[in-house]
């Protein structure tokens, strides 16, 4: 057996073997295994022991054994100068004849990559062409009360609920997947600032942001909430997408510039945000669609439960 590298400290690229020797016996197909290729985390140790009490038996058990790790190699061709554990050396996998699991996801990602997408187009013409374009910094928006930061706050992770309905944000994603449950979030966070739908969720250690479009739901500190005034001159997508686009060093976010818009190519440009965000997200899920359907052919035909249809000739 190949051990994994690192073992030998003294030659930590190196990789250690161990041998198990059975005496007086002949035999001419040795089992080898190479534990390396498997994530210690992994390692089965009494499936291990029992590949070897397998190996150690006679020919009739050896032949029988449905091995976890061992592989069955020929001693002619390790004599013959082959190497004696070939790395990546696995068991022969056995397939069940009901495992389905393969050809149920080539389904399931054609379901999403067959159907057409009927694409994204934005009706514009040139502009007014203002002698003047006014852009504010946030802080301005700020003191006239056009904008209102609130903070984030404290969340403990093992308050997550599978189940919860409450989602906790952050504009850095680090608070993804955790959701509170609504008895919970009132009585362990009470004082908790909860957004509103429109709110911009925000951080500025890089600048990041998001939009919550269904509001009611908390916020994990350091990132923290815009919340604009209906006269701010600019929405909510598109001040995020503006925050995104901020470069790295500017990390004050009273100094981040935004344009002063009217109120109905605010509106406008809202709305193709909103159909942009759909379009993309969409397009996301064609790609995982489409990631998800070549890993299942790859593992499906490699373990013989897929088997790709051979089209059909047309007869002229």
């Amino acid at each position: 057996m190949k051990l994994p590298r690192g073992l030998w400290k003294e030659a930590p690229r190196q990789a250690l073997g161990v041998w198990v020797f059975s005496g007086g016996a002949t035999i001419d197909l040795p089992m080898v295994a190479d534990l390396g290729a498997v994530l210690p985390t992994e390692l089965d140790h009494d499936a291990l022991a029992a590949d070897l009490a397998s190996a150690l038996g006679d020919r009739e058990d050896r032949m029988a054994r449905a091995y976890r790790y061992g592989r069955m190699v020929k001693l002619s061709d390790i004599l013959a100068g082959h190497a004696v554990v070939s790395p990546g050396t696995v068991a022969v996998w056995v397939r069940a004849p009901e495992a389905v699991g393969e050809l149920n996801r080539v389904y399931a990602a054609t379901l999403v990559t067959s159907v057409p997408d009927h694409g994204f187009d934005v009706a514009a013409r040139a502009g007014a062409r203002s002698l003047q374009v006014r852009h504010r910094p946030l802080s301005e928006l700020s003191d006239r009360k056009q904008i209102v930061m609130r903070k984030g706050n404290k969340i403990d992770r093992s308050h997550h609920d599978p189940n919860g309905t409450v989602r906790v944000l952050s504009a850095d994603g680090s608070s993804a997947g955790i959701q509170l449950d609504p008895l919970d979030a009132v009585s362990r966070y009470p004082r908790a600032t909860r957004t509103e739908a429109g709110d911009v969720v925000f951080c500025e250690h890089p600048p990041r942001a998001l939009v919550d479009e269904t509001g009611g739901n908390l916020v994990l500190s350091p990132s923290r909430i815009l919340r604009l005034s209906p006269d701010a001159g600019i929405g909510p997508r598109a001040l995020a997408a503006l925050i995104n686009q901020s470069p790295a060093h500017h990390t004050d976010w009273r100094s981040w510039n935004v344009p002063r818009l009217t109120d109905d190519e605010s509106t406008r440009l809202e709305a193709v945000l909103a159909a942009a965000t759909d379009y993309i997200a969409r397009l996301r899920a064609r790609q995982d669609a489409m990631d998800d359907l070549c890993r299942a052919l790859i593992g499906g035909i490699g373990a013989g439960t897929v088997s790709l249809c051979v089209p059909a000739e047309s007869v002229h």
